[in-house]
This record gives C-alpha cells, sequence and structure tokens, in this order.
C-alpha cells in the first residue's frame, strides 16, 4: 500500500533508520504482543498488547532456522528460537485437537531481479516453498496466529469493533474419502477445493479452518488496511481516545474493498502466470516429474498436478485411469509467455499410487467452483509474512 520507499524504509524491521546508518544497529517502531500459554496451548491469563520500540541485532534466513533448528535442544545456536518452535508445535496441536483444518499444498516463489527485467530472457528463479516441511515458517505461521488470536481475545473482552475474521464450517469430504488419499499435497488438495469464504464482520465470529473463536489480521499493517484499522483502534483504545474505526466504519471500508481485493489477487496471479510461463519457456525441452493431486473435471479427463521440483499446480489431460498419489512426467506443449498461458502433456508415467479413491468418489465430494488464489492465500494464511 505504501511507497516501496517507506515499505522497505523506515517502516520496516530491517530498513533504514531516520540517522541513515543502518537500522539493525538501532531500534524501530513495533506494535509487541505478549501472551502466556496454558499447558494444552490455549491462550493463557496473561495477553498483554503495546506499542514498542525494538532493536534488530541481526537477521536470520528461513533456512539458516530451520538448519538451526534441526540441530535440537542444546545443540542449536539459538535456544530462544528453540523455545519459540516447541510453543508453536504446542500450540499446533490444541488447534488441530479443536478441529483446525491445515491446507498441505506447496507453493512457487517466483523471483526476477530488477536489473533482469529489461533483458530478452531474464533469470528466472522457481523456488518450491512448504509451510509444513519447514519448521521456520511453522514457527512463524503459528505465532502469527497467535498475535490474532490474542488480539481477537483482547478486542473481544474490551467489546473493541476491529475487523474481526471468521469462516463457516465447510462442508468437507467424508473421512473416509479422505482417509484413501495419500497424505500431504494430495489431501490438502481435496479439502481446499470445500473450502468457503472468509468475512469480516466489527465483531468476533469464528474462524473453522483455524479453529479460533476470535480472530484478527494484525501482523501486516504495511500490506493489508484492515490491519491498520486494527492498529489504529488498539492504539486509541490503550490511550484512552475515541476510535477512529468505529463499527459502520469497518462494515463500510472492508464491504467496500471486497472487490477490489478481488481484482488485486487477480493481477497478482497474473503476475505469477506470466513469469511462470517464462521459466518454462526458458526451459521448453525439460521433463518435469509431477504428482497427481486428484480430478479437476473427470468428465473431461482433466486431473490437477503439482510439478514436484517447482511447486507449480497446474491441469493436464490424461488418457488413462489416474489416482491421486500417481507421479507422471510431464513436459511443455506450448507457451505464451504475454497472456500468462502455459500447456503441458503427459510424456511418461512414472509410478502409481496405493491410493483406491476412485474418479467418481472424488469428483461427486468436491463442489465445481474453485476458490480464487486471492481468497485461499486469506483463508489458509500463506500470506503471513
Amino acid at each position: 500500500m505504501f511507497p516501496r520507499v517507506l515499505a522497505e524504509g523506515p517502516f520496516s524491521l530491517g530498513g533504514s533508520s531516520p540517522s541513515g546508518g543502518d537500522q539493525a544497529a538501532g531500534t524501530c517502531c513495533a506494535f509487541s504482543v505478549c501472551a502466556s500459554l496454558n499447558a494444552d496451548g490455549s491462550l493463557g491469563a496473561v495477553v498483554h498488547l503495546t506499542p514498542s520500540t525494538i532493536s534488530v541485532s541481526h537477521r536470520l534466513t528461513y533456512d539458516e532456522v530451520d538448519a538451526d533448528l534441526g540441530l535440537g535442544p542444546g545443540m542449536c545456536q539459538y535456544e530462544d528460537l528453540q523455545l519459540i518452535y516447541e510453543a508453536a508445535r504446542l500450540r499446533r496441536s490444541w488447534r488441530v485437537s479443536r478441529g483446525c483444518i491445515d491446507i498441505d499444498l506447496p507453493e512457487p516463489k517466483l523471483e526476477v531481479a530488477a536489473d533482469e527485467l529489461d533483458k530478452a530472457r531474464p533469470a528466472v528463479t522457481c523456488t518450491k516453498l512448504s509451510q509444513w516441511e519447514s519448521a521456520a515458517r511453522t514457527m512463524v505461521a503459528e505465532m502469527m496466529i497467535l498475535a490474532g488470536e490474542a488480539v481477537g481475545t483482547v478486542g473481544a473482552q474490551q467489546h473493541l469493533p476491529l475487523p474481526y475474521r471468521g469462516q463457516e464450517v465447510p462442508q468437507l469430504p467424508p473421512q473416509e474419502v479422505l482417509d484413501a488419499l495419500p497424505e500431504g499435497p494430495c489431501r490438502g488438495y481435496a479439502l481446499r477445493r470445500c473450502m468457503t469464504r472468509s468475512v469480516i464482520e466489527p465483531a468476533p465470529v469464528r474462524h473453522a479452518s483455524l479453529a479460533l473463536d476470535a480472530y484478527v489480521q494484525f501482523t501486516s499493517p504495511i500490506r493489508r488496511y484492515s490491519d491498520i484499522m486494527t492498529h489504529f483502534n488498539l492504539k486509541a483504545h490503550l490511550r484512552g481516545e475515541p476510535l477512529p474505526f468505529p463499527a459502520p466504519a469497518i462494515c463500510s471500508i472492508t464491504n467496500s474493498a471486497v472487490e477490489l481485493n478481488r481484482e488485486l489477487g487477480r493481477a497478482e496471479g497474473d503476475v505469477s502466470k506470466y513469469w511462470a510461463a517464462e521459466y518454462l519457456r526458458q526451459r521448453g525441452s525439460c521433463g518435469w516429474p509431477a504428482l497427481v493431486l486428484g480430478w479437476f473435471r473427470a468428465e473431461l479427463n482433466l486431473v490437477a498436478v503439482t510439478l514436484e521440483d517447482l511447486g507449480l499446480e497446474t491441469i493436464v489431460k490424461v488418457d488413462f485411469p489416474v489416482e491421486a498419489g500417481d507421479r507422471l512426467l510431464l513436459k511443455v506443449a506450448e507457451v505464451d509467455v504475454k497472456a500468462g498461458f502455459y500447456r503441458m502433456y503427459v510424456d511418461d508415467r512414472l509410478s502409481t499410487s496405493s491410493s483406491s479413491i476412485s474418479a467418481e468418489a472424488a469428483e461427486a465430494d468436491q463442489p465445481q467452483e474453485d476458490l480464487s488464489e486471492e481468497e485461499l492465500e486469506r483463508l489458509l494464511l500463506l500470506d503471513l509474512a
């Protein structure tokens, strides 16, 4: 929402300080959440919210944290992160016990350096990201969810109008259908097709996928206006001032932003498709191992697959029986980069799955309308950064 000079500068924890030095050596503004946990991982009685200044001493990548956490307690370099990770695991276990819905699907991270954009063949990188395969990403996700629950709980207790996010309970496939699918992406695909849209209300509403009674997105005020509204109202409440965003204003703003958010989601999707097409164009002769996620349209012999090395998801037509969990070798049939379009075909069959689910059973329990990428990201907290 802000110019890059602000978003990556004084508004960022890794930007430049007002004095022009390295902000990592100074302090920067933040909003801190302190919360205690009960033995089962539920939110405890101690919840404290306050504007703050923090000192960023150094930064770690997800890979660096994963490597350190993998050493275990007593062996790792950052014991505090090990403690936070253990708290995150406890939190996730508690949410699972309450019926949270985890969508275990990889996603691609497409990147192009700024100095490559004007080249005829820009260097495009595509990295597969999987939240549940990374201890660091799981830790960050659970701590952000915890912060959202803490803010929602305080808001509910104090009767504060905030942009509370909720979601109705989706109609999931029968358990025997899910049990017949291989664990991981195949089950994630089946669950994702059942998800209902999220809603924003000025009063607490249950979020089924997160298994929380009150939840407010709070951690990305640089990117989401609803998060800024939360910050403004919380700070006004803490100062004893009138709230800048009463309930009618929250409803008006969020309702008017629905279509805009969808348009932005479509635009982001178009950008991703453009660079995915360019990435595949530059590697046109390559073969790509792909995992069959499930039937997209069984009557048309269309299946959804994910390219195992990239995390890219696409649709291909098959002329032989397949099941969720089968592995195929795909190749690019045609690419139109300007249109953000690429079509792949099955070159070979690599392996079959032990899954016993039939196409008819899988299709019968799936709604025919897929959600947009932007809505799925919002529902399932894939955009927690």
